[in-house]
């Protein structure tokens, strides 16, 4: 559920990404922002749930690699999947009709 809460909110981190950093290109497209978003939100996802799970072992007393274990590898697909549609985003070059930050919902 944080991974899926952190991917919620990644158009969001997409706005406050920095641009172009280091970059010597021009300025980057708003599917590059989002793409960018979309990993920044994958990794913090990962870390707060792998937080989760250090922190339940540490509250029995037990050895974290087992929680670790069974909070990560079943989020590999999805990490998978968030990878896949982040380069797609990044390398589409078409903004849809309401934009990728229009939700729609009003």
């Amino acid at each position: 559920m944080a991974l899926v809460a952190c991917l919620c909110a990644a158009a969001l981190l997409a706005s406050v990404l920095p641009a172009n950093v280091g970059m010597r290109t021009g300025g980057g497209s708003e599917g590059v922002e989002i793409g960018g978003g979309l990993l920044a939100a994958l990794v913090m996802g990962l870390a707060v749930a792998g937080l989760y799970a250090v922190g339940a072992a540490e509250y029995i007393v037990a050895p974290p690699a087992p929680f670790l274990k069974w909070t990560l590898v079943p989020l590999l697909p999805l990490a998978l999947v968030v990878v896949v549609a982040a380069v797609a985003v990044a390398r589409w070059g078409r903004r849809p009709t309401a934009g990728w930050r229009g939700c729609g919902f009003r």
